[in-house]
């Protein structure tokens, strides 16, 4: 069931109706069911994992709580949520791996790969499980002892399988008194609408371009294609990954709510380190507090080179948090390199850039170009990305860079043939959903839904509505964090 689908939309209409309709005392036990149901249609043998995680920690946050051996239960628990992780999304990549490495000694022994099929969204709820239990270790937060409040902590069905990332401080006290807003209904509504507008007009239509720029024969398509089909990949995951987002914080503000802003356009940052501050926000927080951390000393200072060396770290683990693939782990790479460069290098670029005058250029011209130069910075790197393989994403790059790079004839769009059309579509969307986020960051009224007369909330939402019915992409894709 995904949030796309007519099925999801019957579910949550009859989940809304009934949770608002049954005593207050029974709300949490209405959205425990509901959450465990939502999860069962990938398959009821996923339901003990998610049990698993959630009993572990709360059992090892009851120990830390009381001062039994706290440091030993929270190992247990970091360990026990780490390994669940690692049999069900790595044990497949690191048997291949492995295989790999014996052949080159000139064995024929060869372990057999096991056909594991990690269950949707546990990179989330096991991430999100586990820092609970750090942060009561830290006494950042009181261990909650209600087991039920706990578990659908864990399990909370809008955000379940694929973010925002919560924390238990914000999540915990909002599903133990839940308040009905009339008026915050057309915001919600609207917000629900804006994400399929992302995903079903924008994302799914240049899924189907991208693949099929990457996967064409030498030859078939210029460069400038090529070139278009990259800077379009950030914006395509983009539209998927913030629609989902966009849709699970209007779910669940129709349930008295407010999940975690997960992006903050993103596409207008200046440099490539203000991006991934913008970008998937509750990962880049989860990883500073929790990983980042670890490099500190005692009193929380951190040396130049180990906070260069915890740039790096934080960006590889995040690529192989993704998926179990080296296409991942390099973008990961390439990233923390870039934001290493840039972090090592900052005095000597202002230095230059006052050297040779570039600070007598209009402000809005040095940033447009600054826009732009990090955006075709999170381009290149998201061709790996993107590509199943590092074969397939080198043989990308040699076609930018080998083919005629300008189209030898007709118009540029022609050449998609069957996706002529939906690569202008698509487009324009883009151009759109970006407009609309330059609006929001320079806090123009008229970028704030909240501030709208009600009435003209509503038409945007239906209007939307009727867009993403009439013309929401056919041949719809999965959401793509639902695999990650």
């Amino acid at each position: 069931m995904v949030f796309d689908s007519l099925s999801y939309a019957l579910f949550f209409l009859t989940v809304f109706v009934l949770y608002w309709s049954v005593p207050t005392r029974l709300k949490i036990y209405l959205l425990l069911f509901s959450s465990y149901l939502f999860y069962s249609f990938n398959g009821l043998h996923v339901l003990p994992l998610i049990f698993a995680s959630t009993v572990l920690d709360y059992f090892c946050a009851h120990k830390i709580s009381k001062g039994e051996k706290k440091y030993f239960y929270l190992w247990v628990s970091i360990i026990g949520n780490l390994s669940l992780l690692g049999f069900y999304k790595y044990t497949a990549f690191a048997m291949v791996n492995l295989n790999w490495l014996i052949s080159n000694t000139g064995s024929n022994f060869q372990f057999t790969v096991p056909d594991i099929h990690f269950p949707v969204g546990i990179s989330f709820f096991t991430f999100q499980s586990m820092a609970y239990t750090i942060d009561v270790y830290r006494n950042r937060i009181v261990h909650e002892k209600n087991f039920t409040r706990f578990n659908l902590f864990v399990s909370y069905f809008p955000q379940l399988v694929a973010g925002p990332l919560e924390r238990a401080d914000k999540l915990l006290p909002q599903l133990s008194e839940p308040k009905f807003e009339a008026g915050k209904v057309p915001g919600a509504v609207l917000l629900i609408m804006w994400g399929l507008f992302k995903k079903t007009i924008v994302a799914d239509r240049l899924h189907w371009i991208i693949k099929d720029v990457f996967e064409s024969p030498d030859g078939m398509y210029s460069g400038l294609h090529h070139v278009f089909a990259a800077l379009m990949i950030p914006f395509r995951f983009y539209c998927d990954f913030s629609g989902y987002c966009d849709i699970a914080m209007g779910c669940a503000a129709l349930m008295g709510v407010q999940l975690t802003l997960n992006f903050h356009a993103p596409f207008w940052s200046s440099s490539v380190t203000e991006f991934w501050r913008r970008w998937h926000i509750t990962l880049y927080e989860w990883f500073r507090d929790y990983v980042y951390v670890l490099f500190a000393d005692a009193n929380g200072s951190i040396s130049t080179l180990k906070k260069f060396l915890a740039i790096f770290t934080v960006f590889l683990l995040s690529g192989f948090w993704h998926g179990p693939s080296w296409t991942f782990v390099v973008w990961g790479a390439i990233n923390g390199i870039v934001v290493v460069l840039l972090t090592v290098s900052q005095d000597w670029r202002s230095s230059s850039a006052r050297l040779v005058g570039v600070h007598y250029l209009p402000r809005p011209v040095l940033w447009i170009v600054s826009v732009l130069l990090t955006n075709f910075v999170i381009a290149f790197g998201c061709i790996f990305f993107q590509a199943h393989s590092m074969t397939e994403a080198m043989s990308f790059i040699s076609q930018t860079t080998n083919n005629a790079f300008l189209p030898v004839s007709g118009t540029f769009f022609a050449h998609f043939h069957k996706y002529e059309w939906d690569a202008i579509y698509a487009l324009s969307a883009v151009i759109f959903v970006q407009l609309v986020d330059l609006v929001e960051i320079r806090k123009h009224k008229i970028g704030n839904p909240a501030s709208w007369p009600e009435g003209l909330v509503w038409a945007s939402a239906w209007g939307l509505a009727m867009i993403v019915l009439f013309f929401g992409y056919e041949n719809k894709t999965p959401f793509s964090y639902y695999y990650y």
